[in-house]
């Protein structure tokens, strides 16, 4: 049985990046799930909430427990 990875063919990054996020998720999705952890979302989740809204993506916010598991990928997958 094949297995088959997808990831979008950008990888972008530079000053004021976020910014510019709801741009690059909208061409591939109208939701999206934004995963990190609280320090990361209390510094920039307020860009890119609205980045998001400015492309009319819905972004789905879950806070990293710190710790890549099954049971953490079981938790952000429900």
């Amino acid at each position: 049985m094949l297995k088959v990875i997808q990831s979008p063919a950008k990888y972008i990054q530079g000053p004021d990046a976020l910014y510019h996020v709801g741009k690059y998720i909208r061409p591939l999705a109208e939701k999206t799930l934004v995963i990190a952890d609280k320090f990361v979302r209390e510094l920039v989740g307020d860009i890119v909430n609205d980045s998001l809204s400015e492309y009319e993506v819905s972004g789905v916010f879950e806070t990293f427990g710190g710790e890549c598991t099954h049971e953490e990928i079981d938790r952000l997958t429900k």
